[in-house]
Parts: C-alpha cells; sequence; structure tokens
C-alpha cells in the first residue's frame, strides 16, 4: 500500500473525529473508564495471588511449647513428631529466634518490638508441615493431644479462603470488563456511524470513481483504533500511577504483604491494557462499518 494513501487514511481519520469531537471525547472516556477497571482488576488479581502463594509456600502448623519443657524433653518430642506417618518435616523454632523474625517481617517498624528481647514473652515452637494439606487437620490435631504443647495454630483455612478470593475477585473482573468493553463497543459503533452518516455522499463518489472497500474503509478503521488506543494510555497511565502509590503505602505501613513488582505491572497490565483498547476500538469500527455496509 502506497504511503499517500495511509497519508491520505490518517487525514480522514482525523477530519471525522474533529468534526464529532464531543462523541470522540466520550468514546476515548468510555474506553479508558472500561481498560481503568480491567487493568485495576489485573492488578489486584495478581496481589491477592502473591499473598495467596507466599502464605502457601509457609503453609503448616505451629505447635507452642510451654516454658516448663526441658531440652532433653524438647529433643524427644521433636524425634516422635518427626517419625509420624502424615507429617513431612519439624523445625524447632526458640523464642528468641522467633522473636528476630518478627522484627524482620515488620521492616523499618520492627524496632518497636527490639525492647521485648529483655523479657521476651514469645513461646517456643515447632513449625510442623504435613505431608498434604488435606492431613492438616490430623496432624494438628494430634499435637494438641502432647504433653507440653500449650497451643496449636496454622493457616491453612486462611490459604483456602484467599484462594477463593482470588477466584472471586477474576470473576467479577472479568464480569465488569465484559459489560464496560460491550458499553465501549457501542459507543465507538455510534461514533463510526456519525462519521459515515456525515460523509454518504463523499463515500457514494468515491465509489463511483473506482474506489476499493479498504480505501473507504481504513479510516474509520483506524478513527476507531485511535479512540482505543487514546483510551488505553490514559488508563495506562492512571494504572501505573495509582499503583506506585499502593506499593508506596504498603511498603511503608505493611511490608510484611508481598506485592507484585511496578515493573511487573508495567511491562505485563500496562502494554495488555493499550492493546486490548486497540482492539476494542478496532472492532468498534469494524462493528459499524458491517452494520451500514459502506
Amino acid at each position: 500500500m502506497r504511503l499517500s494513501s495511509w497519508s491520505f487514511y490518517w487525514s480522514e481519520a482525523g477530519r471525522n473525529i474533529s468534526r464529532n469531537a464531543v462523541l470522540a471525547l466520550a468514546s476515548v472516556s468510555s474506553t479508558a473508564v472500561s481498560l481503568l477497571v480491567f487493568g485495576l482488576f489485573i492488578a489486584l488479581s495478581m496481589n491477592v495471588a502473591a499473598v495467596t502463594s507466599a502464605l502457601e509456600g509457609q503453609v503448616g502448623i505451629q505447635a507452642f511449647i510451654s516454658d516448663q519443657v526441658g531440652a532433653t524433653a524438647l529433643q524427644t518430642m521433636e524425634k516422635e513428631i518427626a517419625s509420624w506417618p502424615n507429617v513431612k518435616s519439624v523445625s524447632y523454632i526458640p523464642k528468641g529466634t522467633a522473636l528476630k523474625n518478627l522484627v524482620k517481617d515488620f521492616g523499618s517498624q520492627g524496632n518497636f518490638f527490639t525492647p521485648l528481647s529483655k523479657d521476651n514473652p514469645l513461646l517456643n515452637a515447632f513449625f510442623v508441615k504435613a505431608k498434604s494439606p488435606d492431613e492438616v487437620p490430623a496432624v494438628a490435631n494430634h499435637l494438641k493431644r502432647l504433653s507440653g504443647v500449650s497451643n496449636v495454630s496454622y493457616q491453612a483455612p486462611v490459604v483456602d479462603r484467599l484462594f477463593k478470593l482470588v477466584t472471586v475477585v477474576r470473576l467479577v473482573g472479568l464480569g465488569i470488563g465484559i459489560l464496560l468493553a460491550l458499553g465501549t463497543l457501542l459507543i465507538i459503533q455510534n461514533a463510526i456511524r456519525l462519521g459515515i452518516f456525515a460523509r454518504r455522499r463523499e463515500i457514494q463518489i468515491m465509489r463511483l470513481v473506482g474506489a476499493t472497500d479498504g480505501f473507504i474503509h481504513w479510516p474509520f478503521l483506524l478513527e476507531g483504533m485511535i479512540f482505543g488506543v487514546l483510551g488505553g494510555a490514559v488508563s495506562a497511565a492512571i494504572i501505573a500511577g495509582v499503583y506506585r502509590l499502593y506499593t508506596h503505602v504498603i511498603r511503608t505501613s505493611l511490608p510484611f504483604i508481598p506485592s507484585v513488582a511496578e515493573s511487573q505491572i508495567d511491562h505485563l497490565v500496562v502494554p495488555a491494557v493499550v492493546l486490548f483498547g486497540l482492539l476494542l476500538g478496532y472492532l468498534g469500527s469494524h462493528l459499524s462499518l458491517r452494520r451500514v455496509r459502506v
């Protein structure tokens, strides 16, 4: 295709947009809102999945041991737990180590726990991993019956809930995204259709002098793609800014909660949003051209 043809297509697309500036603005705004919701739900889903994955790797049972249990009894207890057929591993965590881990997990705010080192209120514990998640409750119940165990806790139910939350977030995001995408397609279709009606006489003359369908269609296709790319660019910029604010708040206030790096959002979500906007614009224009049979 010749360069002069592309120059004509771009100039005609620009002229169509300027003729219907209000509807063009509505198309870009609608696309931006749809893609903003789409992108934010992707980012939210990625972060919930990251938290779930981190917790899944830490799923185990903590059996807290009374301070009255001596070193010899602790060794005997550890060997007994390791011998159980449904136990994968067992490790002893002294309360001093537990306090150090607590300080580390809270990052800059961990200094608040430093004074506790003089009179550590934490308990020694065994961290036990079952051979399968289904066996965690059985192992936990077995641990509760051991002499010297003051309390037993495990995070398996929390992880299960988080997995369900990831699924719900994805389904809700998908549903809202589909509805907003359909609304955006309708708005882009109407904008393109108005441009076609405004130029219907020119189109008839172009057909009479031998213009091909592609020569007539491309300016309108470009117009729709411009709407999609502009809407995608606006939403991508907002998503990148909002996510940086989110990670700053998380890392400052809740450093123990894992979050997806900004680079992943920039390299995955932002391009996906712009490309999806381009696709929406193209589909809206294509459907409009088919319906009015230009």
